[in-house]
Order: structure tokens, then C-alpha cells, then sequence
């Protein structure tokens, strides 16, 4: 099975979040989409999700502050989905192939963006996460 992490970083009003342009793999390619990627052997996924987001946008963060929100996945795959927010995230910039942006909530949502058809209902709710809740999505095979 396939693990993963996906994360959606806010600033502290929950009005603009930071968005990478996927290029792999190619079912997401030039989709917009979280941050996140492989869990590595031995990792658990809060400390994935931690050096995910670095990697990708340069921007360090702890575990402590990502809220762990539940998973989504099949017999084949599964995604452990994090939220987090705070002014100090906006500072993400692009470190990979994969171009990073930060965008506001209400355009992205709303807007005619290319993104994978989940992205709007996941960042209301990881942007609504200040209740408590954990989600257990499971997608067909």
C-alpha cells in the first residue's frame, strides 16, 4: 500500500492558502493541488508532512503545527491529511520542479482553476478545522 501526507497551510485569517502545480504523477499533472508527497519507510506521517513542506516550499514548521484531520485512500493507497496555518507559511516559494503559489481561498474555491476535483471541499475543510473533527474518506478502487 501506498502511503502519503497532503497538507493545507493558511495564513492566520484562513483567507489565502498555498497551493502547488503538480507534475507528477501524470493523473495530476498541471493540477493544482496541497502539499504533500511519499511517506518514506519508518516515518510517521506528522514528520512526513513536516519535511514534505519543506522540501517543497522552504518554509520549516514542527509537527506540533500540523492538526491531523484523518485520511482518505482504498485498499491501494491512503492519504493522511494535515492543515496548519500562520502568517510565517505565506513565505512559501518554490524549491522543486513543482511551481508553489499562494492563493486566495474564496478565488481558488470558486475560480476557474485546473485542480484535482476533491481540492475545494478538502481546503474548506481543513480551513474549518478549529472544531474538532477527523474524516475518513474512502474512494473506489
Amino acid at each position: 500500500m501506498e502511503k502519503y501526507v497532503l497538507g493545507f497551510a493558511f495564513n492566520s485569517a484562513k483567507d489565502y492558502v498555498v497551493m502547488i502545480r503538480k507534475n507528477k504523477p501524470n493523473w495530476q499533472k498541471g493540477c493544482l493541488n496541497g502539499v504533500g508527497g511519499k511517506i518514506e519507510e519508518g516515518e510517521i506521517p506528522a514528520t512526513a508532512m513536516v519535511r514534505e513542506f519543506e522540501e517543497e516550499t522552504g518554509v520549516k514548521t514542527n509537527e506540533l503545527q500540523w492538526i491531523y484531520l484523518g485520511t482518505m485512500g482504498n485498499s491501494q493507497w491512503i492519504c493522511h491529511l494535515f492543515t496548519t496555518h500562520g502568517d510565517d507559511l505565506m513565505k512559501a516559494e518554490t524549491r522543486t520542479d513543482e511551481e508553489i503559489s499562494v492563493y486566495p481561498v474564496e478565488e481558488i474555491t470558486k475560480g476557474d482553476y485546473r485542480m484535482i476535483s476533491n481540492i475545494p471541499f478538502l481546503i474548506e475543510l481543513c480551513r474549518d478545522a478549529d472544531r474538532p473533527q477527523k474524516v475518513s474518506l474512502t474512494y473506489a478502487e
